[in-house]
């Protein structure tokens, strides 16, 4: 192991063996402009350093402070990179301008014509934020077509806004181009989008061809914008096995995506009132193929949502049989009651309505779990989940309110 240390500041570590692993990090959190101005130079020298190494690595991974530190990623992806499996760069503060700009940015001198041998068998971790992720368009469509492999790259993807293309002649920032990157990358192992948003409101499409096709195991939306999620969900088909949402809002869009398993986190935002909200609504009616929903922190979980979802549609089924839910899994709601969730329950098992769709196929809620904060259950309560839920299972481990326990499991005959 080498390292190398500037006035305690930087440290460099490359683990030699016939390839190397590089760590870069911070040992100082300074964000004064005066440590901004170190941190870029001092980066700048590792990058120079490093170059001549670059096609030994099997992982480069950089933690700045500052986004504006960091390299592009192009640098490193020009080259023939055969065992590299991880390329990192984070920070801390992001400093840039939140949408495309013409920063400074290293030259790229290698030939990226294509080559016979692919790029990058061994990728499988790209973690970056939205300037570098769209300054590999600097490489050009073919090279990153060569970034597909058998081990399904992992996309993290953070900070920035698009703009609109009516407004730009250079359209190397607009969410289009961010979608022509993505499908090129797909099938993917994982796609991770956080802080993304439009500098424009969308509009509505009147056509009804997807443009682009998304497929990966696994889908998370953190902190994006409702544009952005518009936009996104117009444009693209989805298929994924599992799609999660964070501390967003979901508008209503056209279309569908299928997901295996959908979790829902802090939706809508904390900061916004979920009674001016429909998320939960909207991502429900646009959701198939499921299998199991995950309902987390969310103050729009409550006997209303309930209630819905128990709803006869005009075929005869109700919103959770059409959702094909089979697993219900509640964490830290505490806005609905046991009443209401004994309700759906009982539509869902009323064998009388499942004789009359005896033709179609239905899709049968078979466990529901509740844990963390959440209502507690009385001894009405406790009773009728033991006689009454029908082929459904319940599992009821939650903290009360007044500090109180409450543990239920019921799995059926």
């Amino acid at each position: 192991m080498w390292s190398t240390t500037q006035h305690h500041y930087w440290m460099l570590y490359v683990v030699h063996r016939p390839q190397i692993s590089v760590l870069v990090f911070s040992s100082m959190n300074d964000t004064t402009e005066e440590g901004k101005t170190c941190e870029n130079g001092r980066i700048g020298s590792i990058v120079r350093h490093l170059q001549p190494h670059i096609e030994r690595c099997t992982s480069i991974d950089f933690h700045a402070t500052f986004a504006s530190s960091l390299p592009s990623p192009a640098l490193f992806l020009a080259l023939e990179v055969l065992d590299l499996e991880d390329l990192t760069l984070e920070y801390q503060v992001h400093d840039l301008a939140h949408v495309a700009d013409n920063r400074k940015r290293a030259r790229i001198t290698h030939n990226l014509t294509s080559h016979a041998v692919v790029a990058f068998p061994k990728l499988t971790k790209l973690s970056l934020s939205g300037h570098a992720f769209m300054d590999i368009l600097r490489l050009g469509d073919g090279r990153l077509s060569r970034v597909k492999n058998d081990f399904y790259l992992t996309l993290h993807i953070s900070d920035f806004q698009f703009m609109n293309t009516k407004r730009h002649t250079d359209d190397s920032g607009t969410f289009f181009v961010f979608m022509q990157l993505i499908s090129a990358l797909s099938p993917l192992g994982g796609i991770h989008l956080k802080n993304l948003s439009l500098s424009y409101r969308p509009h509505k499409r009147r056509d009804t061809e997807y443009l682009y096709h998304v497929d990966a195991a696994s889908i998370s939306f953190d902190n994006v914008s409702p544009g952005f999620i518009m936009e996104f969900f117009q444009l693209a088909t989805l298929n994924v096995n599992c799609t999660t949402f964070s501390h967003c809002s979901f508008p209503p869009v056209s279309g569908s995506f299928s997901s295996y398993c959908l979790t829902i986190e802090d939706m809508p935002s904390s900061d916004i009132s979920a009674h001016n909200d429909d998320s939960l609504y909207n991502i429900i009616s646009i959701w198939n193929n499921g299998d199991c929903l995950e309902v987390a922190s969310c103050p729009a979980f409550n006997d209303e949502f309930l209630h819905w979802l128990g709803e006869e549609r005009e075929d005869g089924k109700v919103e959770a049989e059409q959702n094909q839910i089979k697993l219900l899994q509640v964490r830290d709601c505490t806005n609905f009651t046991a009443g209401a969730l004994r309700r759906l329950i009982d539509i869902l098992n009323d064998s009388a309505r499942l004789d009359l769709l005896e033709r179609e196929p239905v899709t049968r809620l078979l466990e529901v779990m509740v844990s963390g904060r959440g209502p507690a259950l009385d001894v009405e309560d406790l009773e009728w989940f033991r006689k009454n839920s029908g082929a459904t299972g319940v599992r009821w481990k939650v903290d009360g309110a007044d500090g109180s326990k409450v543990f239920l499991e019921h799995l059926p005959d």
